[in-house]
């Protein structure tokens, strides 16, 4: 594939020069850039599972490059992007995808310009009948395993060929952060959107540092993120609990509610711009002086309109 690259490459980087040959980094700005090419979406009819496969995997992906697991793995390192965990179920509960975060870009010529776009601009979220809310991707890092053909230990990305993942694939080195990712074939290419060139960049940018007090929003219900979580402990009664998370939600201009509900439980329900709902989730997950917080329960968040944000009426058991 590098041979298509060449004469693209050599003007496009003289204007921007982030990477040499299919991959590179610019530790600068902390990027990493991709050289791909559109894939052939007709077979799927738009249905995509990956947002980047390496050459020679038959998933359906929007792009495709000849840059291999190792190579992008190795790339994020190099500006401080740590690899976590891909989801996965455990004893029961599923655990959403854990690392370092990069917001991704894409970019293309048009003429002697290059255009730039959010990489959620060209994926429509079908169940929710809309594009798919701009993010954070998480650098799982794939893992390694035994090579089914060499018998050698190898990177599963470098097996299965799976970059950049629209789902929860373990095999990926960066994934979809959403719990509705592991719906199966929930995503399709926007094709109003799509670049108008064979040949495009990925610019990967280092965004977040994994921080379990810091969460990303897990679900849109319209079009700011939304949080339902159910709070357990023995000390979240009589410390001031519900008024202390009203007012945080009104400080941070957020829609929603809390109340208590039996067994000592309070239930928050929250939504809002997506900076002000990772302020505001950081700091209810301390709570208030005095209050000893045991476990914080995510559930699927309710398709209630939400106003300002108000203590509710106790649940009665």
């Amino acid at each position: 594939m590098k041979f298509l690259y060449l004469p693209l490459l050599a003007l496009w980087f003289s204007l921007n020069p982030v990477a040499a040959q299919s991959i590179g980094v610019d530790l600068d700005k902390k990027q990493v850039g991709i050289i791909a090419k559109m894939s052939d979406l007709s077979p799927s009819k738009g249905m995509i599972d990956s947002v980047l496969i390496a050459t020679g995997s038959e998933a359906s992906s929007l792009f495709v490059t000849d840059v291999t697991g190792d190579q992008l793995k190795t790339m994020l390192a190099r500006i401080g992007v740590n690899p976590g965990k891909p989801g996965r179920e455990e004893e029961g509960n599923y655990i959403l995808p854990a690392g370092d975060r990069v917001k991704i870009f894409v970019e293309w010529m048009d003429g002697k310009e290059i255009q730039r776009q959010n990489l959620e601009e060209m994926i429509i979220d079908l169940p929710d009948r809309r594009l798919m809310p701009e993010t954070d991707w998480v650098f799982t890092g794939s893992r390694p395993i035994n090579d089914p053909e060499t018998k050698e230990t190898n990177l599963e990305a470098n097996i299965k060929k799976n970059l950049i993942s629209l789902s929860h694939d373990i095999s990926a080195v960066i994934q979809n952060p959403y719990r509705v990712a592991r719906e199966p074939g929930r995503y399709r290419a926007n094709t109003r959107k799509l670049p108008k060139a064979e040949i495009v960049r990925l610019l990967l940018e280092f965004s977040l540092k994994e921080d379990p007090n810091d969460p990303i929003p897990e679900k849109y219900v319209g079009k700011d993120p939304r949080i339902h979580w159910i709070f357990s402990g023995k000390k979240i009664r009589g410390v001031g609990f519900r008024e202390y998370i009203e007012q945080t939600g009104r400080k941070y201009n957020l829609a929603g509610w809390v109340r208590n509900l039996p067994d000592d439980k309070v239930e928050v329900v929250a939504e809002g711009e997506v900076k002000n709902m990772r302020l505001f989730a950081r700091v209810i997950t301390k709570g208030p002086p005095g209050a000893k917080i045991d476990k914080i329960e995510k559930k699927e968040p309710l398709a209630e309109k939400l106003g300002k944000f108000e203590i509710r009426e106790s649940e009665e058991p």
